[in-house]
């Protein structure tokens, strides 16, 4: 391989500079711009440097022929000791016309002689094809660190990412992820302990009936940049929540006069809120017109999202600009453990220390966050042992987690989960769909028990909405709508159901567990007479049709309040199920043109301050959604985290995860659930370390 060749004279003869040169040749295709060639030389300061390449071809079976639709060439350097990845170059082959220059690139001064090194330069003459159909090829890119000896690098995929981490105005669940490593938090959750304990307030208190929280700030705290954190950003921050844009504006209305401050928010920096007291630099007080324990829950359990914002850089901006500077994306200047070194967009996210961390330095000296979409990619990645676990998102399902556990460098966690899939109905649909006759019908025709059994093999949960696994659900819900098709068919005869009709069910992205329960469930409906149809769509689409409504029923995560202690289920009820809130089933809007009082049952759950006025209150609005059934759950299953035995992290070291010689996904070491199912995972990260 004359190529080959070329590249390890090149790196033979400058084997004792330091340079790093990249050349990218294009060609222009109608509608797009191909890249033809990228060679990037990296020199590794070795004694003896030998260049393998290995070529990985990819096939596609098209009925008739085989077509290759992707070349995969990796090159290597072996280093005495280890081998370094320093490119990997994906290449998708279309027939082409070539033509080979010679060209004189450097000169390269020895002494006593003047070395001319040459390379061939290859230019590329794309030629059209027509294709019969459009064939879709995932790109994926692998992140390539070159390591220095004794340095600790730890590589987190997530499954999705963000091109923008502003908080307020996206729900994209990778910002909490960021900002969990990055971000700057009154307080912090501790899922191993059950409780919140302190982070940049050091200490808090209550008044006795919920009306004010006072949080004390911990001197000498920093933001990355060195400026101080002091009760002005916190202020600022809390203003800047309930920007009436935002999706999530509501969750701080509870605070005195904060609905009048986003009604008029366009004025916030005249405007007072009053609910938001600056007592001195370190001290902040919260006030409400009423008890507002939920909020101060919310607050305690608040998704990581909700970081402090540095005033001194973003409190200056017009409204507008402040929706849409570059610092959500170039800058996110915060005061966390971890600051970004570098962002490439979809592709990965390279965090280092924070020397000035309150809490001290991180032991990692990086942290790369590892775009990979696909489930399946992701455990390919988890053998080869290119990432070391997967903080958003996981694999297709629990043969997947069976594998990854018998691998000898690998651990794997439970926990029970909080999101059984669930099937739901737009706001738009019509008199039947939200006719409860018909729900009930749907949740009775389902023969849970049998699937958990034949699809999860008993690691599940019976669970026919999800508030039955709330801690505080009543016992008699976790019994109720057991498999029973003919109380199914009398219910849909008595309501005049059409057993031609077929209803269509939305949905993006089936693990393998769901690809194995849908038509079981599609058989089971249609035994009773409910015929239904899946529309599977890809993500940004799925997006488009969620937003604006234009579906019947979507098979998703369920929006109620299950399992994990942290979080008051008033705040979700209120976020998701008030007219006020998301409503994405229509159901509170529906409630309301009842008069069945609904938004005021949730409100009294939020102004709830004794435990047992909370648990009642909570049983109220339960019982009426177990009657009415606006979600129907189907697979109550466990959630399995797997982690690199390399890796070494707090909230699975409390666990002994490592020591563990479970060989059965049943007898793997659990972890409760208390803010999210990924609390074990998320815990003190400054302390997160590696083996090597």
């Amino acid at each position: 391989m004359k190529h080959l060749s070329l590249l390890l004279a090149l790196v033979a003869v400058l084997v004792a500079l330091a340079c790093t040169q990249e050349v990218v040749k294009e060609v222009e295709v109608p509608g797009e711009t191909v890249v033809v060639e990228k060679e990037v030389i990296r020199e590794v300061p070795v004694e003896k440097v030998v260049t393998v390449e290995k070529e990985v071809i990819k096939e596609v079976a098209v009925p008739g022929e085989t077509v290759v639709v992707e070349k995969e060439v990796v090159r290597e350097v072996q280093v005495p000791g280890e081998t370094v990845v320093v490119e990997k170059e994906v290449i998708k082959e279309v027939p082409v016309e070539v033509v080979v220059e010679r060209e004189v690139i450097k000169e390269v001064k020895v002494p006593g002689e003047t070395v001319v090194v040459e390379k061939e330069v290859v230019k590329e003459v794309v030629k059209v094809v027509e294709v019969e159909k459009p064939v879709i090829v995932e790109k994926e890119v692998k992140v390539v660190t070159e390591v220095p000896r004794g340095e600790k690098i730890m590589r987190a995929r997530v499954c999705c990412m963000a091109d923008s981490f502003a908080p307020h105005y996206s729900g994209s669940g990778s910002i909490d992820i960021i900002y969990n490593f990055i971000g700057t938090h009154l307080v912090r959750t501790d899922s191993i302990q059950q409780k919140q304990t302190p982070d940049l307030a050091e200490r808090w208190e209550f008044a006795e009936d919920f009306k004010s929280a006072t949080y004390y700030l911990r001197r000498g705290a920093k933001w990355h940049d060195g400026e101080p954190i002091t009760a002005r950003d916190v202020a600022f921050s809390y203003k800047m929540f309930l920007d009436p844009t935002s999706p999530f504006a509501l969750q701080f209305e509870g605070l005195k006069g904060g609905e009048a401050f986003s009604d008029d928010f366009a004025n916030w920096k005249t405007n007072e809120l009053p609910g938001v007291v600056v007592v001195d630099d370190h001290t902040i007080r919260f006030e409400f017109d009423e008890p507002e324990r939920a909020f101060i829950e919310l607050m305690h359990g608040l998704q990581t999202r909700w970081t402090m914002l540095p005033e001194h850089i973003l409190g200056d901006l017009p409204v507008d600009e402040f929706r849409q500077t570059a610092y959500w994306k170039d800058d996110l200047t915060q005061g966390g453990p971890y600051k970004i070194a570098r962002h490439v967009v979809q592709q990965y996210i390279e965090l280092v220390p924070n020397e000035d961390y309150w809490f001290g330095r991180p032991i990692l000296d990086k942290l790369i966050l590892v775009y990979i979409s696909s489930p399946d990619a992701t455990e390919v990645a988890m053998h080869r042992q290119e990432v070391d676990i997967s903080i958003r998102g996981g694999l297709s399902g629990v043969d997947a987690y069976q594998g990854i556990l018998l691998d000898p460098n690998w651990s794997v966690a439970r926990n029970t989960g909080r999101n059984p899939s669930a099937y739901s109905f737009s706001k738009n649909v019509d008199a039947q769909l939200k006719d409860k006759r018909f729900r009930q019908a749907f949740a009775y025709a389902i023969d849970r028990p049998a699937m958990l059994e034949g699809i999860l093999k008993g690691r599940g949960v019976y669970a026919p909405i999800n508030l039955t696994l709330n801690p505080d659900a009543r016992p008699e819900w976790k019994t109720m709508y057991q498999y029973d098709p003919e109380k199914s068919r009398a219910l849909l005869a008595e309501m005049g159901w059409d057993s031609n009709r077929v209803v269509e069910v939305t949905l993006t992205n089936p693990r393998d567990t769901d690809k194995a329960a849908m038509p079981i469930e599609q058989q089971y409906l249609a035994d009773v007479g409910i015929k239904i149809e899946f529309n599977v769509l890809e993500r940004a689409t799925h997006s488009n049709v969620m937003n604006t409504f234009a579906y019947e029923m979507r098979r998703a995560g369920s929006r109620l309040p299950g399992l994990g202690g942290g979080e008051n289920p008033a705040n979700k009820f209120r976020r998701e199920w008030h007219s006020d809130g998301r409503d994405e089933t229509g159901y509170a809007a529906d409630q309301l043109a009842l008069g069945s009082g609904w938004d005021a049952k949730i409100e009294a759950l939020q102004a709830a301050i004794t435990r047992e006025e909370a648990v009642a209150r909570f049983h109220v609005l339960g019982d009426q959604l177990m009657e009415d059934m606006p979600e129907i759950a189907t697979l109550g299953q466990m959630s399995y985290f797997a982690v690199a035995k390399r890796a070494l992290l707090p909230g699975y070291e409390a666990i002994n995860l490592h020591e563990s010689t479970a060989t059965d996904l049943r007898d793997v070491p659990f972890f409760p659930p208390f803010w999210r199912g990924t609390d074990a995972s998320l815990l003190e990260v400054w302390l997160w370390d590696v083996t090597d």
